[in-house]
């Protein structure tokens, strides 16, 4: 199976919450959306560039567009049963594939929140256990 090499040290990933939410954002200092976090933070943390499958999308708050790129990006990454930490969790909203989250081991997911900016929660809460949908792991 490939896999991509967990993070060096995601002990500490306080530098990547409280980040601004911002739709479509690019830049950290300004904002980033869920996709544009785990983009930033594979950059970052594990020198790897994944592709911007939601560059097309007018608004990330559009379940039918973020599904749709969600959609294209899926079969470039590899559906695991097994959580390691640097994994891409992915939720749902009517049964459609919507949010996006790091996963950071123990639980816990680093994802962007609108209102709070890049938040850590816990992938059990009420909020996200029954949206569930999969996660996957890079292919390097």
């Amino acid at each position: 199976m490939n896999q991509h090499s967990s993070p060096p040290c995601f002990t500490d990933f306080s530098q990547y919450v409280g980040i601004p939410y911002v739709d479509k954002g690019t830049d950290p200092a300004v904002g980033l959306d869920c996709w544009q976090l785990i983009k930033h933070v594979y950059a970052d943390a594990l020198g790897v560039l994944i592709p911007d499958y939601m560059s097309f999308y007018k608004s990330a708050m559009s379940i039918r567009e973020a599904s749709a790129c969600i959609a294209l990006a899926i079969p470039e990454w590899e559906h695991v049963e097994t959580k390691q930490p640097g994994d891409v969790l992915v939720f749902r909203i009517n049964e459609a594939p919507w949010h996006t989250g790091m996963y950071l081991g123990n639980g816990l997911m680093l994802h962007t929140d609108e209102g709070h900016g890049s938040v850590v929660d816990r992938i059990d809460n009420i909020r996200w256990r029954n949206r569930f949908y999969g996660a996957y792991r890079w292919k390097s």
